[in-house]
């Protein structure tokens, strides 16, 4: 298990979609069944200007 791997590849993932997470922090970490971490708590997100598809009009849409 290699928490900080596993938030890295997080970020890089929402970074890639044009989202910030702007929360991280230890009570925002999950480690799940498999043993790998999890980003959680979505409510501070935020569009990176110019970067992805991310549109925070769009309330159906799954962080």
């Amino acid at each position: 298990m290699n928490i900080s791997y596993d938030v890295l590849l997080g970020l890089v993932f929402l970074k890639e979609r044009g989202i910030i997470h702007r929360d991280v922090k230890q009570n925002n970490i999950m480690i799940d069944r498999e043993r790998r971490a999890r980003l959680i708590d979505f409510g501070s997100v935020a569009p990176i200007a110019g970067v992805g598809e991310f549109n925070p009009e769009d309330k159906r849409r799954k962080h």
